[in-house]
């Protein structure tokens, strides 16, 4: 079994699939912030991370926005409200660094990243198929109002 935890240490090739560094870098980040949330004694971590993690979803705003993104517009647009989720999640936990509150982006930053792990063409062939099986986002993922 692969455990998660495991997967932030390693860093992606110069030469990898976008779509896996991106995973990574989420990955680490919410590792991160979870990591901060646990030193409670140290807030400063909890804010350097928050600081972080709302710069890699800036930079994936950034590329959605560009004139240049080749994504169809509806996954642009959705990931542009989630960046908008995640500025406005960030600037309320740089106001209360209780580490409850930074569990959403923890949870988003891991689910986003368990998606991108996902290959988009063997997901493509296999629409009809039963998909029972596969996992859900959490919740806490759906209750997301952005």
């Amino acid at each position: 079994m692969s455990y998660p935890s495991k997967q932030y240490d390693q860093t992606p090739s110069h030469n990898a699939d976008p779509r896996e560094i991106e995973s990574w870098a989420l990955l680490k980040s919410a590792l991160q912030l979870e990591n901060a949330c646990r030193n409670t004694e140290n807030s400063n971590e909890l804010r350097e991370c928050l600081r972080q993690n709302q710069v890699l979803w800036t930079i994936f705003q950034a590329s959605v926005a560009a004139e240049d993104c080749v994504l169809p517009a509806d996954l642009r647009e959705n990931i542009l409200r989630l960046s908008v989720f995640v500025d406005g999640r960030t600037f309320s936990c740089l106001g209360d660094l209780e580490p409850k509150n930074v569990q959403a982006l923890i949870d988003l930053n891991r689910n986003v990243a368990m998606g991108l792990k996902v290959n988009p063409e063997a997901a493509q062939q296999n629409q009809g198929e039963d998909t029972s099986k596969i996992a859900q986002p959490t919740d806490r993922l759906n209750a997301i109002d952005v």
